[in-house]
């Protein structure tokens, strides 16, 4: 097993929110969510600090209509990388993998703030952060 030049510390969860809006007997809610994905890359170093914001029924201060619930969670962590890997490459890892990490620590926080809630547990869904970039970029 070779281990990847690519390293992350441990994920620090730095904000949660979880307020119920309304319920409806019988109605099963449906879901918005949306990514912010921030990287801060520490110059003169290979780090960078990756921070993926996921937000459940709102999207960035805007609620949505006839929620059920609305959730943010907030995860960060820093990421290091060996010279060999390419600077094509860095950006790829960063803006694809690091979010994907960070949201599988992120997953199991929202399943545990909504089991503990009136509505069902909701479960995030894998997420295609290459189409996420893309949507991103253009």
């Amino acid at each position: 097993m070779m281990i990847s030049p690519f390293q992350f510390t441990q994920p620090l969860l730095t904000k949660v929110n979880f307020e119920m809006c309304s319920l409806k007997e019988g109605a099963s809610p449906s879901v918005d969510l949306h990514l912010c994905r921030n990287i801060i890359n520490i110059e003169g170093k290979n780090q960078a600090l990756v921070e993926l914001i996921v937000q459940l029924n709102k999207k960035e201060n805007e609620k949505k209509k006839d929620a059920h619930f609305v959730c943010e969670v907030a995860m960060q962590s820093m990421f290091s990388w060996s010279e060999e890997i390419s600077e094509a490459q860095v950006r790829d890892l960063l803006e694809i993998n690091a979010p994907a990490t960070l949201l599988s620590y992120i997953r199991p926080i929202v399943a545990g703030l909504t089991n503990a809630s009136p509505v069902p547990v909701y479960n995030i869904p894998y997420i295609n952060m290459l189409s996420s970039r893309e949507k991103e970029e253009n």
